[in-house]
């Protein structure tokens, strides 16, 4: 990559279920990506990020210096209340992270896995916008095959986020991920052929 030019930034994103992280792991075999997701993790167990999830939800949100990301999500998508004030701790802790990622690349491109990019609303910060779409019934049909249990969790989750009709108008790629895993394996390899001639 020339001096001083940052690399091209492709924001993957998509539904819960929609099969984005699929998506994101058959770009990895060929490009840099990085998990916005995994990125707040990582300061979930950081310890002033614990201090202030003990002082808000007691101290059985911590376990054994880990947080209880289970515990967690059940007490944040039953109130949006507590779902803002928590997205309002980790959403600039890990918007800083990525742009130090961006910075100190030495990548002409790069890849990130951000679930939330519209409901954010940080979706002019990328280049290019990868969308990964699914039915909805699809979409609750492979989260209860995870979870059987969470079906309500699982259903409220769902509708926390934007539809994907509302986002397709923004986005550069959309990929449909309601066939087999061979269907998007050949999507996403036609689509990762056809990278250097977009940001030649």
């Amino acid at each position: 990559m020339p001096p001083n030019k940052q690399p091209y930034c492709f924001a993957i994103t998509g539904n819960i279920g929609s099969g984005k992280s699929a998506v994101s792991r058959l770009i990895g075999k060929c490009y840099q990506v990085y998990s916005a997701d995994q990125i707040a993790q990582k300061y979930l167990d950081d310890p002033e990020i614990q201090a202030k999830l003990k002082n808000r939800f007691g101290t059985d949100i911590v376990c054994e210096g880990k947080t209880d990301r289970a515990l967690l999500a059940t007490i944040v998508f039953e109130n949006p209340l507590e779902l803002k004030w928590l997205e309002n701790i980790l959403h600039p802790l890990v918007l800083q992270e990525i742009s130090r990622i961006i910075e100190q690349s030495q990548e002409s491109v790069l890849f990130f896995e951000i679930p939330l990019l519209f409901e954010v609303g940080i979706q002019d910060k990328y280049d290019f916008i990868i969308l990964v779409t699914c039915a909805w019934e699809t979409r609750l049909e492979r989260l209860l095959a995870r979870s059987p249990n969470r079906r309500n969790e699982h259903i409220k989750r769902m509708n926390l986020q934007i539809p994907d009709q509302d986002k397709i108008p923004y986005c550069h790629y959309v990929i449909n991920n309601d066939g087999s895993k061979e269907e998007l394996e050949h999507k996403v390899q036609k689509f990762v052929q056809g990278i250097r001639d977009i940001v030649k």
